[in-house]
């Protein structure tokens, strides 16, 4: 009973779960040449983070969902924990100054 008021809630958030698959699928197509050659950790981190932007896309208010924005930041604070740890990853810094 309390799993179908979980789907009643995600639906009334995102719409049908059928066009947060598509959306979240598609932007996996689109990010998957890049990740060809990413790891395990990484490629997760990347497609959970593409879930997040579909559920966001598929309604016109899902930007408001903080969740989401909350969720993002996880996956690429986990992604960023993981790639600090592996040897070759390429950490850049950028400094901003004020004019």
């Amino acid at each position: 009973m309390e799993q179908n008021k979980t789907l009643q809630n995600r639906e009334s958030l995102y719409g049908g779960f059928e066009n947060v698959a598509r959306i979240s699928q598609e932007l996996k197509r689109v990010m998957s040449p890049a990740l060809e050659n990413a790891d395990e950790v990484v490629r997760e981190a990347i497609e959970m983070i593409c879930h997040k932007m579909a559920r966001i896309a598929a309604n016109p208010n899902g930007w408001k969902v903080i969740d989401n924005f909350h969720d993002i930041s996880g996956y690429a604070i986990l992604a960023e924990k993981h790639l600090e740890e592996l040897e070759g990853a390429i950490k850049t810094i950028v400094h901003h100054e004020k004019n």
